[in-house]
C-alpha cells in the first residue's frame, strides 16, 4: 500500500513539473464568482485571495465580504475592514461604502463617523449607478446630522484631499472634482 501510494506521488510530481501550467493556471476574478455561486466558498476564497493580494480591487471587495460575514471561517470584521479599505483605497464605491459601514457601526475595530463620512462622501461621487449615489448621499446626510459642523467639514476636507491626490490614478473627471473647488 505504502509503494502505491509513493507511486502515485511521484506520477503528480513529475506531471506538475511537466505540466506547470495545471499547477498555475492564471485565474480571473470572474473564476471566484462562478466558484462563490456554486457555492464553492473554499475556492472562491483562495482564488480571491490570490487575486486580492496581487491588488485586484473587486477581488478585495469580495474577500472582505467573505470575512465579513464567515463565509470561510469565523466572521472577522477587522480583517475585512483592511480588505475594504485597500480596495476603497482603489476608487472602488462599493468597498469605500461598506468601508465607512465597518467604521460607523465601529465594527472594523474603529468607531469613527467623521472617517465614515468621508468614505460615504467619496463613495456618493465615485458610485457609478444612481442607487449607490443615492444610497450613499443618503447615509451623508444622516451621520452630517449626528455629527458637528467641524467634523463634517474634517470629513469633507479629508474627502476632498483623497479625490484630489487620487484624480490621475483614478481618472476622475472635472465635475467629480468639483465638489472640492472651494477646499
Amino acid at each position: 500500500m505504502k509503494q502505491a501510494i509513493a507511486t502515485f506521488l511521484l506520477i503528480v510530481l513529475l506531471c506538475l513539473s511537466v505540466f506547470p501550467a495545471a499547477a498555475q493556471k492564471p485565474l480571473s476574478y470572474k473564476d471566484g464568482v462562478i466558484e462563490f455561486d456554486r457555492g464553492e466558498f473554499y475556492s472562491a476564497f483562495a482564488t480571491f485571495k490570490r487575486l486580492a493580494e496581487q491588488g485586484d480591487a473587486r477581488s478585495q471587495h469580495d474577500l472582505a465580504v467573505m470575512h465579513m460575514i464567515g463565509y470561510v471561517g469565523k466572521q472577522d470584521f477587522k480583517l475585512a475592514a483592511t480588505w475594504f479599505k485597500r480596495a476603497a483605497n482603489q476608487g472602488l464605491a462599493r468597498a469605500q461604502y461598506s468601508l465607512a459601514e465597518l467604521l460607523e457601526s465601529g465594527r472594523s475595530g474603529e468607531k469613527n463617523k467623521v472617517k465614515a463620512l468621508q468614505w460615504y462622501w467619496i463613495s456618493g461621487i465615485l458610485a457609478r449607478r444612481e442607487q449607490r449615489r443615492l444610497l450613499a448621499k443618503s447615509k451623508v446626510q444622516l451621520l452630517e446630522s449626528q455629527i458637528s459642523q467641524g467634523e463634517t467639514l474634517r470629513a469633507r476636507k479629508a474627502g476632498c484631499e483623497w479625490l484630489k491626490t487620487s484624480k490621475s490614478r483614478l481618472n476622475l473627471t472635472t465635475v467629480q472634482l468639483s465638489v472640492c473647488a472651494n477646499d
